[in-house]
């Protein structure tokens, strides 16, 4: 029996921080910085793609890139460290928490950055995401129209789509 979630009504990001955690490969580790911009990462490709968001969080805009607040707040004591994947879950699991069109979005980001580190990951997202990116940054919502409207665009979304065109 299949068990997916069959919408795509938004997840919380802790199901989005888990997937990445539990299907990270062990050679490129996940730390607090790291996983703040696949989160974004996912939710901008969720926007191009399907047009809606993947997790019920904003993106906020930070000095060092798009930053989810919850996330920030759970994960900041580890630093520069290695981000255990949760106890319990394993990628099955974690896998069913999403549709298979939100699905989509977080296996182009495994994809594309997985292999990352966390300083590219932030030099990537000054670029992709709109934003001051100093240390004069808002630290407010970054709006999900002015994410879609930069991510359309994005050479990912171009290279996905000349793979798969849309029918």
């Amino acid at each position: 029996m299949n068990e997916s979630k069959r919408d795509l009504s938004p997840n919380p990001v802790q199901d989005v921080a888990d997937f990445f955690l539990v299907t990270a490969d062990p050679h490129h580790p996940i730390t607090q910085l790291k996983l703040q911009k696949l989160c974004a990462f996912a939710q901008a490709f969720s926007l191009a793609f399907n047009g809606c968001r993947l997790f019920d969080a904003s993106i906020e805009e930070y000095p060092n890139g798009p930053v989810v607040r919850e996330l920030l707040d759970k994960y900041q004591t580890y630093g520069r460290r290695r981000i255990p994947p949760p106890i319990g879950l394993d990628e099955i699991s974690v896998r069913r928490r999403f549709s298979p069109e939100q699905r989509f979005p977080l296996d182009i980001v495994n994809s594309f950055y997985d292999d990352f580190t966390a300083g590219r990951l932030v030099k990537e997202s000054h670029r992709d995401f709109p934003g001051t990116w100093s240390r004069k940054a808002s630290r407010m919502p970054i709006p999900d129209a002015e994410i879609k409207a930069r991510f359309e665009d994005h050479s990912v979304v171009a290279a996905v789509n000349r793979v798969l065109p849309v029918s």
